[in-house]
C-alpha cells in the first residue's frame, strides 16, 4: 500500500497539494522549468500568469526565499 505524503494548502488548486508539485510551479513561474502546471492552473481557473504569481508570492506556504519576478 502506498503512503500518503503529506501536503500543503494552495490557493490555486484549492486543496492540498505535495511540496514538490508546489516547487514546480514556482520553478515554471520562474521560467526554470518548462510549464505544465500552470498550463494546468490558467486553463482552469481562468486567470494568467501574473495573476498565478501574485497568489504564490501571497501564500504562506510559499516556498522559495526570493519573489518570482
Amino acid at each position: 500500500m502506498r503512503k500518503k505524503v503529506a501536503g500543503i494548502f494552495c490557493p490555486l488548486y484549492k486543496k492540498e497539494i505535495g511540496d514538490g508539485k508546489c516547487l514546480d510551479i514556482c520553478y515554471e513561474l520562474s521560467n526554470i522549468k518548462k510549464e505544465e502546471f500552470i498550463k494546468d492552473i490558467r486553463k482552469h481557473n481562468n486567470i494568467n500568469n501574473e495573476e498565478i504569481i501574485e497568489i504564490c508570492e501571497k501564500c504562506p506556504n510559499y516556498p522559495l526565499e526570493f519573489p518570482i519576478r
